[in-house]
């Protein structure tokens, strides 16, 4: 059985091969109504999207070359919760949580980590402007 705070929700943006098996999951869970899948998104309507959520999480299982989806996230002032592949790490800095890649249990300590310590979510906001600008 799956506990969830019915106050939680959680936008799916993109589409692959994995969108339909996901979708069947969440209706057996019965978290439909906690679950958007909005399919792909880019511009202006991906900004927006962005700009209502807290958190990015980027659980990518490849090496990225770079977080630039990371990076898009802080910019629309989500905190990245981002997979330890690749540039990933660097891109979020301490400005983000990394979680170890291939690793339920490792990601799901990483948004407890965020999502149950406000502190820690005020931390994180904090040093996201100072990383960005470093960054450039």
């Amino acid at each position: 059985m799956v506990t969830i705070n019915a106050h939680l929700t959680l936008r799916i943006i993109g589409d692959g091969p994995e969108k339909q098996n996901l979708q069947n999951m969440a209706a057996e869970l019965g978290l439909e109504k906690n679950i958007t899948f909005t399919g792909a998104m880019r511009g202006v309507q991906l900004v927006e999207a962005l700009n209502q959520c807290r958190f990015i999480v980027v659980p990518s299982r490849w090496q990225e070359p770079f977080g630039i989806v990371a990076l898009e996230g802080m910019a629309c002032g989500c905190i990245p919760i981002v997979s330890n592949g690749g540039g990933l790490p660097d891109a979020v800095g301490n400005a983000g949580v990394v979680f170890e890649r291939d690793n339920v249990a490792s990601l799901v300590l990483a948004i407890s980590s965020v999502l149950l310590d406000p502190l820690e979510e005020e931390r994180l906001k904090q040093a996201a402007p100072a990383h960005h600008s470093a960054a450039n």
